[in-house]
């Protein structure tokens, strides 16, 4: 018997590209695209609707409306430094302590009405209420949203009125850490 030397086998051919990796692939990706395609869908739809528009008008406002309060509440607290005292009205920070007189008015607008100040007592806690503000609603059907500052500087009530008389809060800002003016 003769020796031969061994050979090795062939190689295998290339795997078709069918395979069910390729496949399975295809399908999460189709079916995450579909998904972020409902997403953005339903987004547009309810920023269309008028509970999104009430929720974007009220979250514009409020942003102003912490913005004003916390720089009329830095005039009263400069105010109290100075005069050993509180103000009586918010008018009597105007122009000493405040520059512009349409920030003393809810949503910078001076045919509004002025925010309603609640001069503190001597021995007002620091969670009583200094300063209120109202969002007027979009609609006819919804009621304004109440904005309230307390003495010590936090928002703790934000909140609307629903057609039904529920009362629901909205997120606040627990408080304002920037003393920067």
């Amino acid at each position: 018997m003769e020796n031969y030397p061994m050979q090795e086998p062939p190689a295998p051919k290339p795997a078709a590209n069918n395979g069910c990796w390729k496949w399975g692939a295809i399908g999460c990706v189709g079916l995450g695209c579909v998904a972020v395609i409902g997403f953005i869908a339903l987004i547009v739809v309810v920023m269309n609707s008028a509970l999104g528009k009430q929720a974007i008008h009220v979250a514009t406002q409020a942003a102003e409306m912490e913005s004003n309060m916390s720089t009329i509440k830095k005039g009263i607290d400069q105010y109290k430094v100075d005069k050993t005292a509180y103000p009586q009205t918010l008018k009597a920070l105007y122009p000493s302590y405040i520059n512009e007189e349409r920030i003393l008015h809810m949503n910078s607008d001076p045919s509004r009405p002025m925010y309603d100040y609640h001069v503190p007592e001597a021995d007002s806690s620091s969670s009583s209420v200094i300063l209120e503000g109202e969002i007027p609603p979009l609609t006819s059907d919804s009621k304004p949203v109440k904005v309230r500052m307390t003495l010590d500087s936090k928002f703790d009530q934000i909140f609307m009125t629903m057609k039904d008389g529920t009362r629901v809060n909205l997120p606040v800002q627990k408080s304002r850490t920037d003393k920067s003016d």
